[in-house]
């Protein structure tokens, strides 16, 4: 988009919570919990959503698969059992998320 990462996810965490489910190789200012786009998601929560109704279980929640690659959900190896359980992991957090 071309724009800053960290101004994008301040804008977006004022209007929805926030899920980031981050793979280990992902850059390090994504990661929680010292990456500065993880630190954005997780104190969004103390951010009221503008004109929002918000569920009380939807808190943002940054979350690292460390050793998952990038995009393992939707294009992972899930012949591979790692694989198939973090891509399963990660959908299971989604739908309690959602």
């Amino acid at each position: 988009f071309n724009r800053n990462q960290v101004e994008m996810a301040k804008l977006a965490a004022g209007y929805v919570p926030l899920l980031y489910l981050v793979a280990g190789n992902d850059a390090e200012n994504i990661k929680p919990s010292e990456g500065e786009i993880a630190k954005v998601v997780s104190d969004s929560g103390n951010i009221r959503c503008e004109g929002r109704e918000t569920n009380r279980e939807q808190l943002p929640r940054c979350a690292e698969f460390p050793d998952m690659m990038h995009r393992w959900v939707s294009r992972g190896n899930t012949s591979l059992g790692e694989v198939k359980k973090g891509a399963e992991d990660a959908l299971m957090m989604a739908v309690e998320f959602f």
